[in-house]
């Protein structure tokens, strides 16, 4: 590939008043998690869009943000493959991810794939082991 690789401990996202925020809700209401999501940004003073629906390449490049959200999902289309590719464009292009999901590394085929080590800076997973604390690396520490 060619151009820029977006680095995901050295990404900055700066918000102001015109931050165009995509939310990708997939969380098959089980359970609706949409609400968690919109009232923060409501009380921040923020706008943004809801989609359902895998978005597009343009909907995608639209967005300073995007939130993308699955909650305990058990469905592999709440993120997959065309979602990485088109996320992979977009990240390079420079834009942010804010990505929250129960069964992603399942939805993987239980491996850390490209996407997860190149874009969002994974380098193990434990699965299903009930931890209630997460302690970041680099500057999420």
């Amino acid at each position: 590939a060619t151009g820029t690789i977006y680095d995901p401990l050295n990404a900055t996202l700066r918000m102001g008043p015109n931050t165009s925020i995509l939310l990708v809700d997939f969380d098959d209401n089980a359970p609706n998690s949409v609400s968690v999501y919109t009232d923060a940004l409501d009380q921040l003073g923020y706008t943004y869009t809801v989609l359902t629906a895998n978005p597009s390449v343009a909907q995608l490049a639209a967005a300073n943000l995007v939130i993308w959200f699955t909650g305990d999902s058990t469905s592999s289309a709440a993120f997959n493959s065309t979602a990485e590719t088109r996320l992979t464009t977009y990240l390079n292009n420079g834009g942010a991810l804010i990505l929250s999901s129960e069964n992603y590394f399942t939805f993987s085929g239980g491996t850390v794939n490209t996407f997860m080590s190149n874009y969002l800076g994974v380098g193990a997973v434990v699965n299903n082991v009930n931890h209630t604390t997460l302690v970041g690396t680099g500057p999420f520490t």
